[in-house]
């Protein structure tokens, strides 16, 4: 998972057999200072490992003093932090550990990330219907029905990871029974109804995704797979699929996304018609400032508005009306 992360060390592949007493030494160990660790599976003919992924979430809050309570434990060579990632080595083998900050996300991250790739796979499928499959859950990045560009807020849809394979299509019996062969792999990616080979085609890829997807071993193994399979060529299209009827199937299958989306949507509605009145001409208008100044002025009108409940109060206000409103409040708010 940290790729090539450890530079200034000698590091080996390893045989599955010897890979499985490192597991059980490195973990071994890492219960002394994490509260959850789990392997990240692989399928089972797999014959070597470079590197040794594990899920884990430490005991410690303070990423530093976890850090060196790593170094304590396996005297490395090498140890490099790469976002959430904890690369260091072990008797010649890179260890990766993926820091999560609780056992509920550290669960669904383990399923998401076994199997190689395949958790990328289906983030496809989830993708096409409109949804994000990641490491931390199922979720859906609402927009604004009227400007697509602009993200209103992303919500989590759920972290039960058997209920989001449901969702998207998936049996997770087969999932959680694992898999011998990258060809049951790939198989398993392409057994939901929403299954289309087409958007793994690199020409249907967005050039960040297309960079990275040509350099993954696996992720070309699956495209080799796919082309033979459903004869796939350069130019097949991606089939259309209609979005909102996959949005309504989520709000009848998880009825508190339903909840959370329709609160979304009524927030944003307010937040507009709050902010027809607050802004920085309108402020600018009223005060006669510009800059740092009129920044500073409409902080302190914001927490003021914040503290005292008055979101709602204000979004309705003409425009006359709220002008003599903050006009009417500049001793209490700067005394506040």
């Amino acid at each position: 998972m940290g790729g090539n992360a450890l530079k200034n060390t000698v590091t080996r592949r390893y045989q599955a057999e010897e890979y499985q007493r490192a597991y059980v030494q490195i973990s071994s160990c890492l219960t002394k200072i994490c509260e959850y660790v789990n392997l990240v599976l692989a399928y089972r003919e797999k014959e070597s490992f470079g590197d040794i992924d594990l899920v884990v979430v430490p005991m410690l809050d303070n990423e530093q003093d976890f850090i060196i309570r790593i170094e304590r434990l396996f005297k490395p060579n090498e140890i490099v932090k790469n976002k959430n990632i904890i690369s260091f080595d072990y008797n010649e083998l890179q260890v990766d550990l993926l820091v999560q900050p609780d056992i509920e996300t550290a669960k669904f991250a383990s399923k998401y990330f076994a199997y190689n790739d395949l958790g990328n796979f289906i983030g496809r499928t989830a993708h096409r219907l409109g949804f994000k499959f990641g490491h931390d859950g199922l979720k859906y990045v609402l927009r604004d029905p009227l400007d697509d560009s602009r993200v209103i807020k992303e919500l989590l849809v759920t972290k039960d990871f058997a209920d989001a394979l449901r969702f998207l299509g998936y049996d997770p019996k087969l999932h959680e029974y694992g898999f011998f062969t990258k060809e049951e792999v790939f198989d398993y990616a392409a057994s939901s109804p929403f299954f289309d080979p087409a958007q793994y085609l690199l020409e249907n890829r967005p050039s960040e995704a297309r960079r990275r997807d040509r350099t993954r071993e696996m992720y070309r193994a699956m495209l080799e797979y796919y082309r033979e399979k459903f004869n796939l060529q350069p130019v097949t299209p991606k089939t259309p699929v209609n979005r909102k009827e996959h949005l309504e199937r989520a709000f009848s299958f998880f009825p508190k996304f339903k909840e959370d989306y329709e609160k979304a949507m009524k927030e944003d509605v307010l937040n507009k018609e709050f902010n027809k009145n607050f802004n920085g001409n309108n402020f600018s208008k009223y005060f006669g400032v510009e800059g740092k100044e009129l920044g500073e002025i409409m902080s302190r009108y914001r927490k003021y508005f914040e503290k005292h409940n008055l979101k709602f109060f204000v979004a309705k206000m003409s425009s006359e009306a709220f002008q003599e409103f903050v006009l009417s409040l500049q001793t209490e708010v700067n005394n506040e």
